[in-house]
């Protein structure tokens, strides 16, 4: 008699000797197998308590958008699988999971806008850090993310998206697009994203920025630096262009000891740069 043929029963009692690995490739032959195995192995691996597996079954289950088997993992798993607890776990959901998986957990209870200490960073700064656009998307679009909240280090999703190297034009372009965003949030130092768009030299991020709702364009940071001063200080000349056309620029901004955009311009023998200032 075949494998295929064997009574429900049997088939149950030879999976509970096979590793999950096995167990697994053996649900994916046939749908009657998938039928029979799948919520016993959802028991089997609540009832071992392994992370990577208890993981991996409400991945897969989450991406099928199958709510009723997600919910009941993570009910069975919350000691093992507590987003509200453990950060790891929630960066590891927002960095290697879809849009699908995601939004399907949202759905099962799983928290949008969960706090951690001592970091402080929520879903959305993950989001924005590692690039994750249709993740961003998702909880932009949600009543109860705070869109503004800050992490220990001052910075708010907007800024952790630029200073952490991730940001994609696309990306800042749907952050500044929501009305709740504040532009001129600050982070610890007193920067704000156009103090890190200047320093980095983002061309096309400085004219978005300049483009905002609310935009301060001299707004200093704690040591009175504007960014057509950080400009000035990092020679950022095609920066400075874009900061010079725009009328609202102070071209004299001083910094706490006086030090004007001209006066870093000449001391670093930027000779174009003087010019322009």
């Amino acid at each position: 008699m075949s494998f295929l043929h064997l009574p429900n029963e049997i088939i149950l009692q030879i999976s509970e000797e096979l590793s999950l690995g096995d167990v697994c490739h053996l649900l994916q032959t046939n749908r009657r197998l998938a039928s029979l195995l799948s919520p016993a192995i959802i028991e089997r691996i609540c009832r071992e308590r392994s992370r990577e597996w208890c993981a991996k079954a409400l991945y897969s289950a989450a991406e099928r958008k199958d709510k009723a088997a997600a919910a009941l993992i993570l009910e069975k798993t919350r000691e093992v699988l507590n987003y509200t607890e453990d950060p790891t776990l929630l960066e590891e959901l927002i960095k290697t999971q879809s849009e699908t998986v995601f939004n399907t957990l949202l759905e099962c209870w799983v928290e949008a806008d969960i706090k951690y200490s001592p970091g402080l960073q929520t879903s959305l700064h993950l989001a924005a850090q590692h690039g994750r656009l249709a993740t961003l998307r998702l909880l932009v679009a949600r009543d109860d993310v705070d869109v503004n909240s800050v992490d220990c280090g001052g910075l708010p999703p907007l800024l952790s998206a630029i200073k952490f190297g991730q940001y994609e034009i696309v990306m800042v372009k749907m952050l500044l697009a929501d009305p709740r965003v504040k532009v001129n949030l600050r982070d610890n130092k007193g920067r704000a994203p156009l103090h890190f768009a200047t320093c980095e030299g983002l061309d096309d991020l400085v004219e978005l920025l300049l483009g905002a709702n609310d935009i301060d364009v001299n707004l200093q940071d704690h040591e009175s630096k504007s960014p057509l001063l950080v400009a000035a200080i990092q020679g950022r000349e095609a920066v400075t262009e874009l900061l010079l056309a725009d009328e609202r620029v102070d071209v004299n901004s001083a910094d706490s000891h006086g030090r004007t955009p001209l006066y870093f311009a000449a001391l670093g023998g930027r000779e174009e740069m003087v010019k322009l200032l």
